[in-house]
């Protein structure tokens, strides 16, 4: 009884310690992820995959259309979701994070679940199915990117992530400073 007692009380306090940084990173992150989602979306439907339709059409339109979900066309529903993925997809990366804090995995892995079953049985094509799992790995990604900044506020951690970029800049550096230094 008191393990459950502790785990409400800490689903009650979830909300507890987050900043706007939060939120607005996690805004940004959604924002950045449906840009990725609908490049492939665009070409999609430029290559013909959803309709004879937009087969062939210039690919920033198909991009700003999926973009701003604005298609007028009688295809439009296959353009259009009318920004429901961006709402989903700012939610999760608002509360996965505060799921993992709590230690509550199996309710991340539940929804999950739930979600690919109900893409399971559709008549998407291929590449739909592909991008709603890209679109799925970058909101975990970003999700533990957030946990890491705002809620252990371990900053070492996402660091160690872009280790690679800097420690390139740096050796590019060196290789560019001897060179500076031999030639004086």
């Amino acid at each position: 009884m008191n393990d459950s007692t502790n785990q409400l009380d800490t689903f009650k306090h979830l909300f507890n310690g987050t900043s706007f940084s939060f939120y607005l990173f996690a805004i940004i992150f959604a924002l950045v992820i449906r840009f990725l989602l609908c490049i492939f979306k665009a070409l999609a439907h430029r290559s013909g995959e959803t309709s004879a339709e937009h087969e062939g059409k210039e690919f920033w339109s198909l991009m700003k259309h999926s973009f701003f979900s604005a298609s007028k066309t009688s295809e439009s529903y296959q353009i259009n979701d009318y920004f429901l993925p961006l709402i989903i997809g700012f939610f999760e990366l608002i509360t996965f994070p505060l799921l993992l804090k709590s230690g509550f995995l199996q309710i991340i892995a539940v929804w999950l679940g739930f979600k690919a079953i109900g893409t399971w049985n559709t008549k998407n094509e291929r590449t739909a199915y592909n991008r709603f799992l890209f679109g799925n790995i970058l909101v975990l990604s970003f999700s533990y990117l957030l946990w890491h900044l705002f809620i252990l506020k371990n900053f070492s951690r996402v660091l160690f992530w872009l280790h690679p970029v800097i420690f390139l800049r740096k050796v590019n550096f060196h290789k560019n400073s001897r060179r500076l230094s031999s030639e004086l």
